[in-house]
């Protein structure tokens, strides 16, 4: 007798729930698309009421019902979601279940300082959380970014993306290089981004900077000295002066031997690349050409007489 009322029990709650459930895939029909922003904190019943005001379902207290039985209102995960239209009540909880976030393109550029990669993470709307701990370098490229992803997680991501990037060139370098580390390596190639933006000379700049490494030079870097200008003095400025080459500091490669202590930008895959197999080159100087490139020279003599050129025509 217990074993026939369980079986009508069972029987009554299948009818009853597939009826609700007819009447929920009839009627909850979203008319159009729409993306739903899923809150850190929100219940399911606030998400419930969103889709009630944008008119994707018509009856939120049978979608609620239907969400309880299926556990989704204990799976929701914050993030955007697009539900699009004529999506059915069933189309739209398992949406939530499976985690379908949308997904953003974050783009680091080439040459971009780590302060201004803070800036862009901090200022982007679709990720959240504090920034924690800013990373020691990332690798400048466009990302998938899902939805309200942790700040922190992206940075890490990020950088985990540039150490192995950076390990996998350092592996095939050139033998002979005066680079100890893998650290100076990403160093150099910073100085390189920010001296040209042409691909088909950083090699060749790369080689320059390497000869003036090997002969004890100093680099004698425009970007260096602006870069410490701006870490240290808050100094933002585009072109040098005599006084501005004359400051005191591990970043003006003018004053200082060898490398400066940290990168001073975020170099990309070529400018790491250029570094670890620079262009074979007797050059030791170069200059701006006035048109987007560079005058390279063998002796000072050259180069001088590209400087003026330079100054003659610009």
């Amino acid at each position: 007798m217990l074993r026939t009322g369980a079986v009508v029990i069972l029987l009554s709650f299948l009818v009853v729930y597939g009826g609700v459930n007819f009447v929920a895939y009839r009627y909850s029909s979203s008319p159009r698309s729409v993306d739903v922003r899923v809150e850190e904190g929100e219940d399911f019943s606030q998400i419930a009421d969103k889709l009630y005001d944008l008119g994707v379902v018509s009856h939120k207290e049978l979608f609620r019902w239907e969400a309880r039985v299926r556990g989704t209102d204990r799976r929701v995960h914050v993030g955007v979601y697009r539900i699009d239209e004529g999506m059915r009540a069933s189309d739209i909880l398992e949406t939530f279940e499976e985690k379908r976030l949308l997904t953003f393109l974050l783009t680091i550029i080439e040459g971009t300082r780590l302060s201004d990669v803070r800036r862009l993470v901090e200022e982007t709307p679709f990720l959240r959380g504090p920034i924690r701990k800013m990373p020691r370098a990332v690798l400048p490229e466009t990302y998938r970014v899902s939805s309200f992803e942790k700040r922190q997680n992206f940075l890490d991501r990020a950088e985990r993306d540039f150490y192995r990037v950076l390990g996998d060139i350092w592996k095939k370098r050139d033998k002979g290089l005066p680079l100890k580390t893998p650290h100076e390596l990403l160093v150099l190639a910073s100085v390189v981004e920010k001296e040209t933006a042409r691909e088909d000379e950083r090699r060749l700049v790369a080689g320059v900077f390497v000869n003036r490494l090997n002969r004890k030079m100093r680099l004698q870097s425009d970007p260096t000295v602006l870069y410490g200008l701006k870490k240290t003095y808050g100094i933002e400025k585009s072109v040098l002066t005599k006084a501005d080459i004359a400051i005191e500091s591990p970043y003006n490669t003018y004053k200082i031997k060898g490398l400066p202590p940290e990168p001073i930008a975020m170099p990309g895959r070529s400018s790491l690349e250029a570094v670890a197999m620079p262009e074979d080159t007797d050059a030791l100087y170069f200059v701006a050409d006035g048109e987007g490139g560079h005058r390279f020279a063998r002796t000072l003599k050259e180069h001088n007489r590209n400087v003026r050129l330079y100054r003659r025509n610009n």
